[in-house]
């Protein structure tokens, strides 16, 4: 009868020390449900869950607010219905496919609240397991960006209006320069033609004298105006192409006493004509920044095309900076610019009394990659 009541009393302490154990269980799942709660409803965003078979099941007050449905109309599939119409059908099969993959998700769409306003947002969910590891649901998150897409549209019609002054300008100094070379400097051509005949003539001495001085100044301004004119838009980039017109930029270098190591890819003259225009300023104003501020004698210039971009390096010995504490001028600004309107990248290697390396790269368009990959 002992033995029974011993029984009977390690059956009862073990029922206590189970249901306490319970008690504790229960205990720590509601407080993981509170936090989870709390967690969600101070989160700056949508936050819903779903079951193992992509049903929500759950929705925070944050996701209401986006999308103008409630709780109730969100679960199940419900909250589609705040899915832009024309990014329903790419929303759902990307939801369903992850769903049957157990994969994680993540779609950028269009919510349009009943009110008739359009948001953008970011949405991604992860599948959540049991303790078996078996998936047991999903957790999802919804991110207003419309904000950010606003400025980024914003960013790019400007960059377009951009783009097209660059296109107007560089026209305009076509334009310009072929006004200059066949109008003012041709009539001072002829003018200084005519005089140099007249002064075969018999004229008296002082008159020889004065036809002289204008000569030499018709021919300083002749000089000036093709100056002048290669400054706004080479000949050279015209009429004899880029490689042309980069090796006429070296030249003009090396008459200020600089040497110039210049390596020009003859395949840069099949490159668009808009991205010809754009390597050229980019090679004249890393050459221009090199003659002005690097106190080098000696300048490294490369243009390669390569199956899908362009890549230009010009490289001096002089006096360098540090880049990190260094104000970047116009010219670098310029460079970065050009380079980023197109496409690209602009870096810059240099370090006091190491000399300054500008490396850029420009994507050449797809057809014209496939046709030198051809």
């Amino acid at each position: 009868m002992s033995g029974w009541i011993v029984a009977a009393c390690v059956l009862a302490c073990l029922g206590l020390g189970l249901a306490g154990l319970l008690l504790r269980v229960r205990r720590q799942l509601g407080a993981s449900r509170e936090e989870f709660s709390l967690l969600s409803q101070q989160a700056p965003m949508g936050i819903l869950r779903a079951d193992a078979e992509g049903n929500c099941v759950y929705a925070n007050e944050n996701w209401c607010e986006i999308s103008g449905l409630s709780l109730e109309q969100t679960i199940g599939h419900r909250w589609s219905q705040a899915v832009h119409p024309d990014d329903l059908a790419r929303v759902m099969t990307a939801w369903s496919e992850s769903v049957a993959a157990r994969r994680p998700y993540v779609e950028q769409m269009r919510i349009r609240p009943p009110d008739g306003t359009i948001r953008h947002v970011l949405a991604g969910a992860r599948p959540i397991h049991d303790d078996r590891g078996q998936i047991s649901g999903f957790i999802g998150t919804v991110l207003d960006i419309t904000g950010l897409e606003v400025a980024n549209r914003e960013l790019a019609r400007r960059e377009r209006l951009l783009r097209t002054l660059i296109d107007a300008q560089e026209s305009e100094k076509l334009l310009m320069c072929h006004e200059f070379h066949d109008g003012l400097v041709q009539y001072a051509v002829g003018s200084k033609m005519l005089l140099e005949a007249l002064r075969e003539g018999d004229l008296s001495e002082s008159t020889r004298t004065v036809v002289d001085s204008v000569i030499k100044c018709l021919a300083k301004g002749i000089e000036d105006g093709r100056r002048v004119i290669r400054g706004i838009r080479p000949a050279a980039l015209d009429d004899l192409g880029l490689q042309a017109a980069l090796e006429d930029l070296a030249d003009e270098l090396r008459e200020s006493g600089i040497a110039v190591d210049a390596t020009v890819d003859p395949e840069i003259d099949r490159i668009p004509l808009t991205l010809q225009t754009t390597v050229y300023r980019i090679v004249q104003e890393s050459l221009n920044n090199a003659r002005k501020h690097a106190s080098s004698d000696r300048v490294r210039l490369t243009v390669a095309r390569h199956p899908d971009r362009v890549a230009v390096s010009a490289e001096d010995f002089g006096c360098g900076f540090d880049p990190a504490t260094a104000s970047e001028g116009f010219g670098l600004l310029g460079i970065r610019e050009r380079a980023r309107l197109a496409g690209g990248e602009c870096m810059v290697d240099s370090a006091p009394g190491q000399g300054t390396r500008v490396r850029i790269w420009l994507p050449l368009p797809a057809e014209q990659a496939a046709g030198r990959n051809a």
